[in-house]
């Protein structure tokens, strides 16, 4: 069976033969937003599970340079022995808007035959911010349930682009492109 997850490629960190592994992998610079819930996901396998003794450690950790002083934060301690892809699921509130990197810091245990790696893929992360919760305040739209017409208005005079309508099990059903519609 292939190693990935999905794709042709993951990030790998190999344990060590003689000393406790130190070795980190770094995500590219992500833009969060103060105050906001980021979720961080990915799929994560040791090598070759056999045992306690190849577990393979490390933490998730964050912080907004690709060196290890930056990574001030530690989002999570992990023990994988699974040689199978398990989904892994964080969140984290960046405490300033700016420019965030992931770390995984691989500080697996001594293991000479190497039958431990930390074998991480599709590495995502998301962050849904507030502002829709806010715009949705400020339209109606009625009658709901509809038949034949919807009408549409908005308190902000927002102008409208596009409006999309769903059945009840989430299927697109009709999206119609608008040009400059305003309400005030």
């Amino acid at each position: 069976s292939p190693i990935v997850q999905e794709g042709s490629y993951s990030a790998v960190s190999v344990s060590n033969a003689t000393a406790i592994a130190d070795a980190r992998l770094f995500s590219r610079g992500v833009n969060l937003t103060a105050g906001y819930p980021a979720t961080i996901s990915y799929y994560v396998r040791n090598y070759q599970a056999t045992g306690s003794t190849n577990n393979a450690t490390y933490d998730l950790t964050v912080g907004t340079a690709q060196d290890v002083p930056s990574q001030t934060t530690t989002i999570s301690n992990e023990t994988e022995a699974s040689a199978t892809f398990i989904l892994k699921t964080f969140t984290y509130v960046a405490p300033t808007t700016g420019a965030y990197y992931f770390s995984f810091f691989n500080h697996s245990a001594i293991n000479a035959t190497g039958t431990h790696a930390v074998i991480i893929d599709n590495f995502t992360v998301t962050e849904a911010l507030g502002t829709n919760d806010f715009l949705t305040s400020q339209f109606s739209v009625y009658p709901n349930p509809a038949k034949n017409n919807v009408n549409i208005s908005n308190s902000t005079a927002a102008a409208i682009s596009s409006v999309e309508m769903t059945d009840l099990n989430g299927r697109i059903i009709k999206t119609v492109k608008l040009s400059n519609v305003a309400d005030a």
